[in-house]
């Protein structure tokens, strides 16, 4: 059987030489998370006894780069953006662009209680917390276009996604060390409802859950941008408190999509003239 994974990690422990013992048993890919410049991620993401992490995160890429696929996550928000554009040149100067490295982004949770993915409904009446998403959402599309000039990101068009909640053809499990079983890598170690079952016990809870109770709308249906959707179940929680609720997201693809299209256009035309000389 043909065995292939990859881990998602904040990159601290990912050494070259945990690389090396893991490839021959099918390691091809990491996700590791540089949250901007080296101030800016040192204070989001430090060690226990206050020291930042960058450093080390770095020398291990360093070390690394090229042996697997790697993906650079930078989580971003309105204090964030200019950090973004440094870590791009700084990867851009090391020359990771050819050593398989990738960068892409998400935004920041806009409050605490939708990063503890409560099950509670919360609303925001002012509607300050939408035009903030909206404004992040606009910096982020602009970054990756950055990338993708510097190499960092090999086609901007919106691609199909899924997902893993409501995958029941091809199965997507994560497990926890314990035996756990979730659908969706972001639902670990939270509430128990959350669980998929246990490696003992088989597959239900809330797979089970989705599988009896959740249908499309039909407003999502007539989307027109149904097709590249995933129409992710854990957002549907952090915006409405229902995992089951609708959750379409029509108005941010009409605010990103067709610049993102645009864009790529323009970088493929670049890309054909460069490499006509």
């Amino acid at each position: 059987m043909d065995f292939r994974f990859g881990m998602v990690t904040s990159g601290v422990l990912l050494t070259r030489r945990v690389v090396e013992t893991l490839l021959p048993l099918g390691f091809v890919m990491a996700q590791i998370t540089i949250d901007g410049n080296q101030q800016m991620h040192d204070a989001s993401r430090p060690f226990q006894n206050g020291k930042g992490t960058y450093a080390r995160v770095m020398k291990n890429l360093e070390a690394y780069a090229g042996l697997i696929a790697t993906t650079v996550l930078c989580v971003v928000d309105d204090s964030r953006v200019d950090a973004a554009y440094e870590l791009i040149d700084t990867l851009a100067e090391k020359g990771y662009a050819k050593r398989r490295v990738r960068v892409m982004f998400s935004p920041v949770m806009p409050t605490p209680e939708t990063a503890l993915l409560s099950a509670a409904p919360f609303y925001v009446d002012d509607g300050q917390w939408g035009r903030a998403e909206k404004k992040i959402l606009v910096e982020i599309a602009k970054l990756q276009i950055y990338a993708a000039e510097k190499g960092f990101c090999d086609d901007l068009r919106p691609k199909h996604t899924w997902c893993a909640m409501q995958r029941h053809d091809g199965r997507h499990f994560t497990l926890e060390p314990s035996g756990k079983i979730y659908t969706c890598p972001t639902f670990i170690g939270r509430d128990q409802k959350y669980e998929a079952g246990h490696i003992h016990t088989g597959i239900g809870g809330i797979d089970t859950l989705l599988k009896t109770q959740y249908t499309r709308s039909e407003k999502c249906l007539s989307c027109r941008y149904l097709p590249i959707c995933a129409d992710c179940r854990a957002d549907a929680l952090h915006r409405t408190g229902d995992i089951t609720a609708a959750n379409s997201q029509e108005e941010s693809y009409d605010l990103l999509v067709p610049e993102l299209i645009k864009a790529h256009y323009r970088l493929t035309q670049r890309r054909a003239t460069e490499n006509a000389k």
